[in-house]
């Protein structure tokens, strides 16, 4: 028991001085995109998306629950931004084949709130699709940006070694 006392303050003595050490660099997003891209996997990604979708068909299907008046728009733009950018910055391949699902999702879902007691709106489903259209351009945008730091960073490194 005293051992494992022991590895466990060590192993905590040591994530702490890493994190102290790397703090600033754990939040850069141009690090996030490249060097951490190759630890998350598809099946990750697609997993994470999963759960999200399953919570926004939750909420979206709850009879009576409705956000604030005047942000429901913005509800639904966040909600399909947030769907679809970890699939553009992390499963690049997937893109489209995501897009056009959780396109159809968000189609599917304000079809079936006409039969929990909710109103579908064509007004939703609009903003359903200008925030994944949103998500694919920040997220090919931050994609960009990592690559281009990536590349100034193995240039610099190469200037440096010649």
């Amino acid at each position: 028991m005293r051992k494992k006392l022991v590895a466990k303050k060590k192993y905590t003595k040591y994530l702490s001085n890493m994190l102290r050490k790397n703090a600033a660099k754990m939040f850069d997003p141009s690090i996030m995109l490249t060097r951490r891209r190759s630890h998350i996997g598809p099946l990750k990604v697609v997993g994470a998306v999963a759960v999200l979708v399953l919570g926004v068909t939750v909420l979206a299907l709850i009879p009576g629950l409705t956000p604030p008046a005047g942000l429901d728009k913005v509800v639904h733009f966040v909600a399909f931004a947030a769907l679809i950018l970890p699939i553009v910055i992390f499963c690049p391949r997937m893109v489209w084949v995501a897009f056009t699902a959780l396109l159809i999702f968000g189609i599917a879902v304000e079809y079936l709130q006409s039969f929990v007691g909710r109103t579908p709106s064509l007004s939703d489903a609009v903003a359903n699709l200008l925030g994944l259209a949103f998500g694919l351009t920040a997220g090919t945008a931050l994609r960009m940006m990592a690559f281009r730091s990536e590349k100034n960073l193995s240039a610099k490194k190469e200037g440096a070694d010649a």
